[in-house]
């Protein structure tokens, strides 16, 4: 990028070039697209918190298999199937419950949905296994490998960060 200044027309001119691209300003334009790139600026604001904040509010979806008649899933469910107190759909079907290991979608779901960190819930996960009160959820390390578990299993529940292709599963709302 190149850039020169002159006085000529009683003002300083900026100039800068790149690739094909030449402008040349004068200080009057300049003042001109300030105030339009603050106008631009002024009525984008507002559509930026929104954005983040609807990201924030959903880390992650809730994915059954298609065949699953549930309408919607409670938080008080989600923590006794995830630790092991519900074991059966009320259709009688068994719940087999899946986790991601890591990641964003991870930690908020195991952190709302448990009440424990991901790794006191691995702690206790590790302690019922060997007490023999229970089997961890499956785990798998990428979205996909939950989709097609869910997909392959009409029992399967797990949980997917929002820009999930979940086209091919059932997404169940939570209610608080």
């Amino acid at each position: 990028m190149a850039g020169e200044r002159s006085g000529q027309s009683g003002g300083v001119i900026h100039h800068w070039q790149h690739d094909t691209v030449s402008c040349t300003l004068r200080p009057e334009k300049m003042r001109c697209i300030g105030k339009y790139a603050m106008i631009v600026f002024i009525l984008f604001l507002p559509v930026v918190p929104t954005v983040a904040t609807q990201e924030a509010e959903i880390p992650y979806v809730v994915v059954v298999h298609p065949s699953n008649t549930s309408a919607g899933i409670s938080r008080q469910d989600l923590k006794d199937i995830y630790l092991g107190r519900k074991k059966r759909w009320t259709d009688g079907r068994e719940i087999v419950p899946v986790t991601l290991q890591g990641g964003r979608a991870h930690r908020l779901f195991i952190e709302e949905n448990t009440g424990r960190v991901p790794e006191k819930f691995s702690a206790f996960w590790t302690q019922q296994l060997y007490s023999g009160r229970g089997t961890p959820p499956r785990s798998f390390s990428i979205e996909e490998q939950v989709l097609i578990f869910i997909l392959s299993n009409p029992g399967a529940i797990g949980y997917v960060s929002p820009a999930a292709d979940v086209n091919i599963v059932k997404v169940l709302p939570i209610r608080d």
